[in-house]
């Protein structure tokens, strides 16, 4: 019976030790997970950032610099809970097996998430613009911001901030203003129908040899573009630097109103017609 009791004893001491340093080495394992864990993160915003100074000083472009340091702090931040997770003991074989089971079936109801992040890689590829450049993306205009992993986001004329599916952008049409550094403006203005027109070609031009936003390099163009029963549609175009826009237009009408009104023509004349019925009973 004694001998019983010391057997006892001792196997709950050896189960007693057994747990002790399995508990101990699962402490010790959880603080280095939860060191490794910290320096991770911590280190996925300082590596991206430091990788995107060296690219920046490469003159790398902002769209692909924005795309990349998304893209770099994830990927620091999944390797290092992948490394966490060993180190905890867990075998991250078998997780990850689940994981691409699961990735499948969520690929397959995130189908549109994963086109956007499909389509935000092959903008960043193609570089059909870049941030800061003025676009118009399927309909929506604006300064580009930022080429995110799903999205871009735009700051339109009137200050609104837009974000747009990647996606949807790869699929319209896009259109970027600051590609070419000129643009080709064009004013139309209506003049009467009784109007000479060689005078008007002549001053209009005189007035825009003073305009000192027109480039002159490419000569500007004044040219007659309909005629109605009343009015003479003249166009002028002329090509101006991109940010000299408005305001070339902007001068451009108030140089020709006031050389209409110091050389007497006439707008378009405004005909009415009135019509008179007459009530029989009261001739």
């Amino acid at each position: 019976m004694k001998i019983y009791k010391i057997l006892k004893n001792i196997e709950i001491l050896r189960l007693f030790l057994h747990y002790k340093s399995l508990f101990l080495e699962y402490v010790f394992n959880s603080i280095i997970a939860s060191f490794t864990l910290f320096i991770g993160v911590s280190l996925s915003d300082y590596l991206s950032g430091f990788i995107i100074k060296i690219l920046r000083i490469r003159k790398i472009e902002e769209t692909v610099l924005s795309f990349l340091h998304t893209l770099i702090r994830y990927s620091i931040i999944i390797f290092t809970l992948i490394i966490t997770l060993n180190t905890l003991g867990i075998q991250t074989s078998s997780i990850l097996t689940v994981i691409g089971a699961a990735g499948l079936a969520i690929g397959l109801a995130l189908q549109g998430s994963l086109s956007n992040l499909a389509a935000g890689m092959l903008l960043v590829s193609f570089r059909h613009f870049r941030v800061g450049d003025f676009v118009d993306l399927s309909g929506i205009s604006g300064i580009v911001l930022s080429v995110q992993l799903f999205s871009t986001t735009l700051r339109t004329l009137d200050g609104r901030i837009v974000v747009v599916p990647n996606n949807r952008i790869l699929l319209g049409n896009i259109i970027n203003f600051s590609t070419e550094p000129n643009k080709l403006i064009d004013v139309i203005i209506s003049i009467d129908r009784d109007s000479n027109i060689k005078f008007v070609k002549d001053n209009v031009h005189e007035e825009l040899r003073k305009e000192k936003y027109i480039i002159f390099d490419l000569p500007p163009l004044v040219q007659i573009v309909s005629i109605s029963p009343s009015s003479i549609e003249v166009s002028i175009r002329a090509w101006v630097r991109r940010e000299n826009i408005r305001i070339a237009v902007s001068n451009i009408l108030e140089r020709i109103n006031n050389m209409f009104k110091n050389k007497g023509i006439l707008p378009p004349c405004v005909k009415t017609k009135h019509i008179i019925i007459k009530n029989e009973n009261n001739c």
